[in-house]
């Protein structure tokens, strides 16, 4: 095969794989927890349609053996070096809320989907 063609046929596979947009990382700030709005940079804006939570970001419960006399509200304040988190877990039965929503002013990464329609949003960043 000539050079020339090989590079016609590089040129239009990198053409290719970015007009699809592959997956791609992306960091945002929390502009609002309630409609949830996290912002990438001035232009773009993420809102609830386009994104998909982790159990990381959002409240969720969990089954587990608590022992007797361990049914009510439990705090736990975590603070690291370049960041906090607050967990409140709501005991009853024996399952346990862990309430992780996002709130205003916190850093995530995000996963853009491939397309470039939808973003994971993975995690909380707590040190950059």
């Amino acid at each position: 095969m000539s050079n020339r063609l090989l590079n016609a046929i590089r040129e239009i596979s990198v053409s290719s794989a970015e007009a699809m947009k592959p997956a791609d990382i992306f960091f945002g700030v929390v502009e609002s927890a309630s409609p949830l709005v996290i912002g990438i940079d001035q232009k773009l804006k993420l809102t609830g349609e386009v994104l998909i939570l982790t159990g990381a970001v959002s409240n969720h419960s969990v089954g587990a053996e608590l022992p007797y006399g361990y049914r009510d509200a439990f705090i736990s304040d975590f603070d690291g070096t370049s960041g906090s988190c607050r967990i409140r877990m709501d005991l009853s039965d024996e399952d346990v809320t862990l309430k992780t929503n996002l709130e205003k002013g916190e850093k995530v990464i995000l996963l853009r989907a491939l397309g470039g329609q939808k973003y994971i949003v993975l995690d909380r960043v707590v040190s950059e």
